[in-house]
This record gives structure tokens, sequence and C-alpha cells, in this order.
């Protein structure tokens, strides 16, 4: 009896899992996404940009240089200052479940991490390096309660990133948790009269 209420409990509360790396644009964990394409981002250099829902900083600049080439698209992209830049940190203004980059010039590999509210790191992944490809290639991490991310590289490389998409996790609604609850409550009244039946 303890299994079957174990179970049901455990139904109740599952997640979906949907954790680990993406490596297209049009991830299903990305669907329905906020897409930064750094189009209408101020050109320049900068040390902090501030989208609302993330913030960016690190040594960068958004620039028009190479549009369309190195997996950018549109008219501008984020790069690292030619270079200058081996860290970024991605902070999201809530917990996010996926996001996701166009990545490109790269000469050498990069990590990036996430990290969950608690400062967890949920997962890594290597991005490789993709030199002159323009095919288009996108990279990203889901999990739950991602909350912000690194990217860093040891020593010089420049870099493109465009596109950055991020999907914040769903807030479970009351009513949701009340028919859990509920649910739960009603099992736990089944198990009793059964084993008070019993004794």
């Amino acid at each position: 009896m303890h299994f079957r209420l174990a179970l049901l409990a455990s139904l109740l509360f599952a997640t979906a899992g949907h954790a680990g790396h993406i490596t297209v644009r049009d991830d299903e964990r990305l669907a329905g996404g906020t897409v930064l394409t750094f189009d209408e981002t101020t050109r320049g250099n900068h040390t902090e940009l501030d989208f609302g829902l993330l913030t960016i900083t690190g040594v960068m600049n958004v620039s028009t240089d190479y549009a369309g080439s190195y997996n950018t698209t549109g008219t501008a992209s984020l790069q690292n200052r030619m270079g200058d830049g081996s860290q970024f940190y991605f902070t999201f203004s809530s917990p996010v479940t996926a996001f996701g980059f166009n990545w490109g010039a790269s000469d050498g590999e990069w990590t990036l991490n996430a990290y969950n509210s608690g400062a967890e790191l949920v997962d890594t992944y290597v991005l490789p390096a993709l030199q002159e490809s323009n095919g288009g290639e996108f990279f990203g991490i889901a999990g739950d309660d991602i909350k912000y991310v690194t990217l860093s590289h040891d020593g010089y490389d420049w870099i493109f990133l465009d596109n950055f998409t991020f999907v914040a996790a769903a807030i479970p609604e009351p009513a949701t948790a009340a028919l859990g609850a509920g649910l739960l409550g009603l099992a736990a009244l089944a198990w009793r009269r059964r084993r008070l039946a019993g004794a």
C-alpha cells in the first residue's frame, strides 16, 4: 500500500525532465521563448546589457561587422570586442527552463555552464570551435530552474552570438497545487479506510 501512495505522489509532483543539451534553433524546449536578436540594441562597446528579463555582463560589443556571416542573422550580433573578452555572464530575472543562441567564429572550445537559483551547477556544455562556419549552429541547455549562465574561454578568441532565446519557467497555478493536494488527501483517506477495515 505504501508503494501505491508513493507512486501516486510521484505522479502528481513529477516534472517534465527535459534536461539536456540543445543543438538546433527550433528545439521544442525553446518553443514560445523570448528571442533577442541584438538588431535593436545600441551599437558599440558595453560591459553590461540589461534587457529586463536578461542581463548580460562581460567585455562585449554589439556590432554590424560580418552581419549574416558566422551564424549571425539580421543586422547586428553580440561579440566580444574582437577577442578582448573571454567570459560572459547571463543572468535571468526569473528562472528559465531552456536557453540557446547562434554561435559563431570561435577558434577554440568555450565552456557554457548553467546554474540554478541555489548557485548549483545544472549542466555544462563545451561549445565547439566553428571558425568560418555559417551553417546555423545553435547551442544551449535545458533544465529546471536555470538562473544564470557563464560562457568562458582561456585565451584569445573572437566570437559572435545571435538570436539568444530563453523560456521562462512556468509558475505553478494555485488551482493546480490545490488539485494535487486534494488528490493526495483522497488517496491517504482511502488508504486509511482500507487499513482500518483490515484491522
